[in-house]
């Protein structure tokens, strides 16, 4: 057989003790939704369990179990300010063509 040596040790490398670490990474990640692959690693090294921070990450990738961070809703305008509001001009400007420049006062050349 032309089989390659890692091709036939593969499926032995999926033991009991790994399907119970990777439940037991599920089970973390529903719990604290928040938390990545470094402090779920830190959590089940408070366990007592050994296993390496790269290992927890390729399990979770593997899984779909990566967190998406939480987005800052960022506030970008100030409407509270003391400054002159100034009216849209091109409020009801229609494009007929491309690269058209509406101005409200036309320039002479």
């Amino acid at each position: 057989m032309k089989l390659a040596r890692s091709t036939y040790y593969r499926s032995r490398r999926q033991t009991a003790a790994r399907r119970a670490v990777e439940q037991r990474i599920a089970r973390l990640c529903a719990e604290l939704p928040r938390y990545g692959y470094r402090r779920i690693t830190a959590q089940l090294r408070t366990e007592g369990l050994d296993i390496n921070h790269k290992a927890v990450a390729r399990m979770m990738r593997e899984r779909g179990l990566q967190v998406r961070p939480l987005r800052r809703f960022v506030r970008t305008t100030d409407s509270e300010h003391d400054s002159p509001i100034f009216p849209n001009l091109a409020r009801g400007f229609i494009a007929t063509g491309a690269d058209q420049l509406w101005l409200s006062t036309p320039i002479e050349c």
